[in-house]
C-alpha cells in the first residue's frame, strides 16, 4: 500500500493562498532559527532516529536543517553564520556511523544522506565548492564499491552528488565519476525470480533483499541514473536501454 490515510493529515477544503503559505514557511523558519544552538545544534525527533547521537547529517539532522534554512530563507542576514558550524559536523557524524557499524551493520562514512558527502555538499554551498572539492572527490571515490546499493548510504546517492558538482563547476572530473559509478551500478542490476524482473538487491541492515522505494531501492537508483542520463555516452545509454528491454521481454514471457 502506497498511502495509509490514518498516518497523514487530511486535506483541507481551503483554497490555495500563496501569502498564507509564505507566512507559514516564515513562521517555521523563525522557529528553527531561534532554536539553533552552536553547541547542541537541533535535537533529532525520536521517531526519526534510532540513535540520539544522529544530530549532524543531511537526512535527519543539522546539515539538512542548515540546507533547508539557506534554501528557504531568502533573507541570508536572518541566518546564523554556519560557515564554521558545518565542518564540525563531519567527525562526530563519522563516530556515530562507526558506533552503528560496531553493532553489526556494514555501513560506510561516505554516503550522501547520512554520511560525509551530504555534509560536504552543504559546506560547499556555504563556503564554495573549491573549499571541499578534494574531500568530496575522495568521499565519492570511496563509495563507488559500497556493498549497500541504494540512495541513502550507497553509490547511487554519491552519483547524484557528482551530477550536482558537474553542474555547479562544469568540471569533467565530476561527470567522469558519475559515468564510472553508473557503470558499476549497472553491473549489479540482476534478475530477481520472485519479482520476475530486474532489480537491485540490497545488502543493508543485516538483510539481503530487493527493494523498490526511493531511499533504499529501485526508485532511488533509477532517479540518480535518469538525473545524470545526459552525462552518459550514446553507447552507455544503449547498454542500459538494451538491458531494460531484455528484462521486459523476459518478464512478458
Amino acid at each position: 500500500m502506497l498511502y495509509e490515510a490514518e498516518r497523514h493529515e487530511p486535506l483541507t477544503a481551503s483554497a490555495w493562498n500563496e501569502q498564507a503559505a509564505r507566512a507559514c514557511i516564515d513562521e517555521i523558519l523563525g522557529d528553527a532559527i531561534n532554536r539553533f544552538s552552536a553547541r547542541d545544534l537541533w535535537p533529532s525527533h525520536p521517531l526519526d532516529s534510532f540513535s540520539p547521537d544522529a544530530r549532524r547529517n543531511l537526512y535527519i539532522a543539522a546539515a539538512g536543517t542548515i540546507w533547508a534554512l539557506c534554501h528557504l530563507s531568502g533573507k541570508p542576514d536572518r541566518l546564523s553564520d554556519f560557515s564554521s558550524v558545518v565542518p564540525r559536523l563531519l567527525e562526530p557524524n563519522r563516530n556515530w556511523i562507526l558506533n552503528v557499524k560496531g553493532a553489526g551493520l556494514d555501513l560506510r562514512t561516505a554516503g550522501l544522506l547520512t554520511a560525509d558527502t551530504g555534509i560536504l555538499l552543504v559546506q560547499a554551498m556555504i563556503n564554495g565548492v573549491e573549499t571541499v572539492a578534494v574531500q568530496l572527490g575522495s568521499a565519492i571515490d570511496a563509495n563507488r564499491d559500497n556493498p549497500v546499493c541504494e540512495f541513502m548510504w550507497g553509490s547511487p546517492g554519491t552519483m547524484l552528488a557528482s551530477v550536482w558538482l558537474y553542474e555547479w563547476t562544469g568540471q569533467d572530473v565530476w561527470a567522469e565519476r558519475f559515468r564510472r559509478d553508473a557503470g558499476l551500478l549497472w553491473k549489479r542490476f540482476e534478475f530477481v525470480e520472485e519479482a520476475d524482473c530486474h532489480l537491485w538487491v540490497q545488502n543493508l541492515y543485516g538483510h539481503h533483499a530487493p527493494h523498490i522505494g526511493a531511499v533504499h531501492g529501485f526508485a532511488g537508483n533509477a532517479f540518480a541514473t535518469i538525473r545524470g542520463w545526459h552525462l552518459l555516452s550514446h553507447s552507455e545509454q544503449s547498454c542500459w536501454a538494451d538491458r531494460r528491454a531484455n528484462s521486459l521481454r523476459r518478464t512478458a514471457r
